[in-house]
């Protein structure tokens, strides 16, 4: 007679599962609410994680509700939820790692479009397995929770495991491929000393590289336990108490998996001023992309040429022809790359030109009207493509190592989700230091210019 689970066994699992499922709607929760109040966390990835947070809630839902008997409202309502939701949120997984994809091999991104097919994969697809399982009457009590019914063990696998299954190849795939692409990349870079600013701005995007296959393990071990429960179950019917405790613990914690992967252990750190983004070459090469699209692209070359010329000693001959090029690429009329400079500057260079040389701050007023005139042209940019692709490409815990010494990790973390709610609680408790030539993504661009 094949052994069952005792009644002692089934309480302690459905205590398991409703325990681990409850730490999992607060991440969950966490996850959405930070989403949908915080403005400036609305980043493309975050839209998607926001979408298997949502999966992620129903099914850690359906885990609290392990009904203490065999209900059959509430059972049909885990067992649908159950199954739905485990297969959307492998699918919602399976779209991260296309997008990372994306981001990773530098290929453009218009996530509005993407956005419907996802859609109408993620949820349309798990909505399937439902109508045939309903029609067929497969779902209900499976001993343990409610699921599938224990005379339908082929029929749980072949409509939740095995198309959840390929997702996680498809995306552990995806993940393999990316951290074998970012490293020969990196390789390559690092041997070619001239890289071009488009290689700087693949290998900036691609900085977050590694970590990604550490958000995928524990989801991926999750399913693991409830694939070889579920398979030891179909080979041999006798019921082990510890592969279901196993399940219990694992598989309802993707939600707060996703809260300390994707909330907990990123903090976006963005220049503190234009300045200091434009300084930088892989934070000015996406703020050089948005001033190509509103045509005003000059400025900035304009900007930087003066800023080079800092560096060139005065009296020299190389001091004569970069003053000289500068002034004819964009002072005059009609120049090859006009900048919109007013009349007295525009004489004033023109008279230095004539004259025959340029001093060392010849230039200076020159430059700071042009950098006015970028921060009037940066109007907009915290909304741009460009903006949400350079806070995607910093994500990573790299970029602000420096900033967290000396204070409560705990606390910076909170701090990250819920800025505003923590600030006076941190200004009580922990003595702040300054950081390093970044700010939190709490204060935007358009705040700072």
């Amino acid at each position: 007679m094949p052994q069952v689970l005792t009644g002692p066994q089934i309480h302690i699992i459905r205590l398991l599962a409703s325990l681990t499922g409850s730490l999992s709607i607060v991440g969950g929760v966490c996850l959405v609410v930070s989403y949908i109040f915080f403005k400036q966390l609305r980043t493309h990835s975050s839209k998607l994680i926001l979408y298997l947070s949502i999966a992620d809630l129903v099914a850690s839902i359906s885990w609290v509700l392990s009904p203490a008997s065999e209900n059959p409202y509430s059972c049909s309502i885990q067992s649908y939820g159950l199954q739905f939701s485990g297969l959307s949120t492998c699918l919602w997984q399976l779209c991260v790692a296309l997008y990372t994809l994306q981001i990773y091999t530098g290929k453009p991104i218009n996530l509005k479009k993407q956005e419907i097919i996802y859609h109408i994969v993620c949820w349309g697809i798990p909505a399937i397995p439902l109508i045939f399982g309903g029609a067929y009457g497969v779902f209900g009590y499976s001993g343990s929770w409610c699921w599938v019914k224990p005379k339908y063990p082929l029929v749980g696998i072949v409509m939740l495991y095995i198309p959840a299954l390929l997702a996680i190849v498809v995306s552990g795939g995806i993940y393999i491929y990316v951290d074998i692409l970012l490293r020969r990349r990196i390789a390559a870079v690092k041997m070619n000393s001239s890289e071009s600013l488009e290689e700087l701005r693949k290998i900036s995007i691609m900085q977050r590289k590694l970590k990604t296959r550490l958000y995928f393990l524990p989801f991926t071990v999750g399913w693991l336990f409830g694939f070889i429960n579920r398979l030891h179950n179909f080979i041999v019917p006798d019921r082990v108490a510890a592969l279901f405790y196993l399940q219990a613990i694992v598989f309802p914690l993707q939600g707060l998996w996703n809260f300390l992967m994707y909330g907990l252990t990123e903090r976006i750190v963005v220049p503190e001023s234009l300045e200091s983004l434009i300084l930088r070459a892989d934070t000015r090469l996406f703020f050089s992309e948005f001033l190509e699209k509103q045509f005003c692209r000059e400025n900035l070359d304009f900007w930087m040429s003066v800023d080079r010329l800092k560096q060139t000693s005065t009296g020299t001959a190389e001091w004569a022809q970069e003053t000289a090029m500068i002034y004819e690429q964009f002072v005059p009329l009609h120049a090859p790359n006009e900048v919109n400079l007013n009349g007295t500057t525009k004489e004033a260079l023109a008279a230095k030109y004539a004259q025959g040389g340029f001093e060392r701050n010849d230039f200076e007023a020159a430059q700071k009207e042009v950098m006015q005139l970028m921060k009037l042209n940066s109007i907009g940019f915290s909304q741009s493509d460009q903006y949400h692709n350079m806070l995607d490409a910093f994500q990573t815990k790299e970029a602000i190592t420096g900033e967290v010494q000396g204070r409560l990790l705990l606390l910076e973390v909170l701090q990250f989700r819920f800025f505003r709610l923590f600030h006076g609680i941190e200004k009580l408790f922990v003595k702040k230091q300054k950081a390093p030539t970044g700010i939190s993504v709490g204060v935007s661009l358009d705040e700072v210019f």
